[in-house]
This record gives C-alpha cells, structure tokens and sequence, in this order.
C-alpha cells in the first residue's frame, strides 16, 4: 500500500495541468501534512474527503485508486497508535 503523505504526492504531481495547477497543488499541500492519512487526520474518513476532493477536480481515476484502498496507510507506528489510544481517551489528540 501507499502513502498519502509520498506516493499520493508523486501521483499528483504527475498529474499536474495548467487547468488544474492550483486545485491539485492544494490537495498536496493538504497530503503532505497529514490531512488525509488515516491515522493522522482529525477527519473520521479522511479518505472520504480526499476522494472528494480529487473528483472536484477531475481526477477521478486517482479517486477510483483512493477508493480501491491504493493510499490506506499500513498498520500503525508506535507514534500513531499512541495518536490513536489519546484519541480514543480524550476525544482530541495531544498536539506536539
């Protein structure tokens, strides 16, 4: 599997038209900080949102991979199920 904070990036960059220059360039800022990763995210369905996102601006095949599970991230790091677990016991995770 992929990640959206990497490969999700050099998929998009790959698709980068003048057309739709500033749109994607959005998402990637958006990828690159986590705001799509599953465990990262403060979204219930990131990938909801990433998916809607990239059909908004007419990359539907790059959504169709999202939805397919291209970008899920793989089981969690120590750090990210540390994220988690405050999550689950505070409702809102500790920033550093």
């Amino acid at each position: 599997m992929a990640s959206t904070e990497v490969e999700l990036i050099n998929v998009l960059e790959a698709s980068l038209t003048r057309k739709n220059k500033t749109a994607v360039r959005r998402i990637m800022v958006k990828a690159k900080q986590g705001h799509y990763h599953d465990f990262k995210s403060n979204m219930m369905m990131p990938k909801v949102t990433l998916i809607r996102d990239l059909q908004q601006v007419g990359l539907v095949e790059i959504a169709d991979r999202v939805r397919d599970g291209e970008f899920d991230e793989e089981y969690p790091s120590p750090e990210q199920e540390r994220h988690f677990n405050e999550v689950l016991r505070h409702g809102t995770p500790a920033r550093a």
